[in-house]
């Protein structure tokens, strides 16, 4: 079989999925070139070469990558951050080796202000309610904000609180769990305004899944639906962790979804891809290109935000689910 160098770039539990899939290849025989945040020693005995940094920047995958760049043939990651910081671009500039993700420019995670006007954009109906509090349309003042905000809530009746920065599930207020008084509800707000954008939409109640798809830049490969647990203890009682569990079915769709109703949501999500796409192939827009969180309700579904990588098996079923409809 032909030998293929993979640089791997990993913060996670995610890589060891990745690794595990590809060295069971029959078509090629993987050299691992792995640099993560910490020892994974399932990683490590399986790499050519193994390097552990602390502090996992651009600088030092840099460094590490082009160290072997004669050996490598492309490079994957298990981590938002590094595709959020434009870990594609610099790779591909600095050492021409290229990585299987999005550029910097459809790294949609980094925000969910931006997550929430694109979908404005690239949905028709799927979009719930929403509104982006800045502290620069304010003038710095709070009190305005919060005057906006709480009128803007009433409108709502059960909003949904989440600060625009990716907190991977956690930070997020939701009416009837996180606060239950007007009062609570505003304190829960301050604190999350006073660092930085915030996005107030209205909850959505159903039964959430995520939706996740691959692409070279121009086909759109959906992958089976799955679905995670993000409240700690029993019963989802707990705060938001951003993962606690997730599980799929046999099929391509989860049991509460009928076949048709799938259908519907695979036609929604890749003609919205096809208008983020643009006409053509979109070169940017290569590797796990969305992992959608979705709430499916009475009248269709509403997504609920966007990542720029695929999910980790604590969050999704990319990888190893941690549970499992037989």
């Amino acid at each position: 079989m032909d030998r293929i160098g993979i640089l791997v770039v990993s913060k996670c539990l995610s890589a060891a999925a990745i690794v595990d899939a590809l060295a069971r290849s029959e078509s090629y025989a993987p050299e691992f070139y792995i640099i993560e945040k910490q020892l994974n020693p399932f990683n490590a005995q399986r790499a050519r070469v193994h390097h552990v940094v602390a502090e996992l920047g651009l600088k030092e995958i840099v460094k590490f990558a082009s160290r072997y760049r004669g050996r490598i043939s492309f490079a994957l990651t298990d981590t938002e951050d590094f595709i959020t910081a434009g870990g594609r671009d610099v790779l591909e500039e600095e050492t021409g080796i290229p990585a299987v993700c999005v550029s910097r420019k459809y790294a949609m995670e980094s925000s969910k202000a931006d997550q929430r006007l694109l979908f404005d954009r690239l949905f028709d109906d799927a979009n719930p309610r929403f509104r982006v509090f800045d502290a620069t349309n304010y003038l710095l003042d709070e009190a305005a904000a919060v005057f906006d905000f709480a009128r803007f809530a009433a409108r709502l009746g059960e909003p949904v609180i989440k600060p625009d920065a990716p907190a991977r599930g956690a930070g997020v207020g939701v009416w009837g769990r996180d606060f239950r008084t007007e009062s609570e509800m505003v304190d829960f707000f301050r604190k999350v305004y006073s660092k930085g954008r915030v996005v107030v939409e209205e909850r959505v109640d159903g039964e959430e899944s995520s939706f996740q798809a691959f692409s070279d830049g121009q086909h759109f490969i959906v992958a089976p639906q799955t679905r995670d647990y993000k409240r700690a203890l029993e019963d989802d009682r707990g705060k938001l962790t951003g993962g606690m569990g997730s599980y799929r079915a046999t099929q391509n769709n989860l049991p509460f979804l009928r076949p048709s109703e799938w259908a519907s949501v695979v036609d929604a999500e890749r003609t919205a891809f096809r208008r983020w796409k643009g006409r053509g192939s979109n070169p940017g827009l290569r590797g796990i290109v969305l992992y959608d969180a979705l709430m499916h309700t009475g009248d269709g579904f509403k997504v609920l935000e966007r990542n720029s990588r695929g999910g980790t098996p604590n969050r999704s079923t990319s990888s190893l689910p941690c549970r499992t409809i037989l």
